[in-house]
């Protein structure tokens, strides 16, 4: 198929590549870290980081897996934005 150069000048073409589970941890930890420390979290809590961020992702694998879209609910699906509303509420 030929596609003409004024078709593409109307056309933008967006590549992501996705993150594998070794990143996601990285950035996510990351992230709960500088939530934690600007927030004063006690140290205690601030341990807690790699185990809330695995457990968090666990979670978001398993629902991939289970939560699969239906004819009736077709237009939903999760993804990584999902993940990250993910709010830490330790008390």
């Amino acid at each position: 198929m030929f596609i003409t150069p004024r078709f593409l000048g109307h056309v933008n073409m967006v590549s992501l590549t996705q993150f594998d589970e070794e990143t996601l941890n990285r950035i996510f930890t990351t992230i709960l870290h500088w939530y934690f420390s600007n927030n004063n979290f006690e140290q205690e809590v601030m341990k807690s980081e790699t185990k809330v961020v695995q457990s968090t992702q666990e979670i978001y694998k398993m629902t991939l897996k289970e939560l699969l879209p239906t004819p009736v609910k077709s237009h939903y699906l999760f993804n990584l934005r999902d993940f990250a509303k993910v709010e830490p509420n330790i008390y």
